[in-house]
């Protein structure tokens, strides 16, 4: 039961991070908006998908938001005060672009070697690692929130927030908004 509510939570924020990204390119790019544009997320859902199939692999996606993700929870789960709060999630969203960047600039395409699949992996698929660890740790904070309610509600609040925020940053970048 515990992992039904983790994967309806999971996926219901992820939707939410989306909603939001989606709506805050839309405000930031016109000042008028027609009805249509206010009420029809189906534009978000094919630019999803459509960045999906054009420039990433579906299977490495779902591989690596699955690992990101479960870490994410997993973290979010231990009762400390630094894996409850968004610092390690601030942390990897600073440091990871600038990894990825380094790992950019030095790119090779085929050497053979493990280290450099992996870099190049990395390299192309960063921000779903990091949508990925935050979302995880989004949900599982939720649930470790509502079922032990061992923290400060305006603790769980701030830190939710912050997280929030960082994922529709990322979420921002995936739609296409640099």
């Amino acid at each position: 039961m515990t992992l039904i509510y983790v994967l309806s939570v999971y996926a219901v924020y992820l939707l939410i991070i989306f909603v939001i990204a989606y709506y805050a390119r839309l405000i930031s790019s016109k000042t008028e908006y027609t009805r249509q544009e206010l009420t029809d997320i189906s534009p978000l859902v094919q630019a999803v998908r459509g960045r999906m199939t054009m420039k990433y692999s579906a299977s490495f996606v779902v591989i690596l938001m699955l690992i990101s993700s479960l870490m994410g929870i997993l973290f979010s789960n231990i009762p400390h005060w630094f894996f409850q709060s968004a610092l390690l999630t601030l942390v990897l969203f600073i440091v990871l672009p600038q990894v990825q960047k380094r790992y950019q600039d030095r790119m090779v395409i085929d050497s053979g070697e493990v280290a450099d699949t992996v870099a190049n992996i990395f390299a192309k698929y960063c921000e779903f690692i990091i949508l990925g660890y935050g979302t995880g740790f989004g949900a599982g904070f939720m649930y470790y929130w509502s079922t032990s309610r061992e923290m400060f509600f305006l603790w769980f609040a701030l830190n939710i927030l912050v997280v929030t925020a960082l994922m529709v940053i990322i979420a921002k970048k995936l739609l296409g908004d640099h």
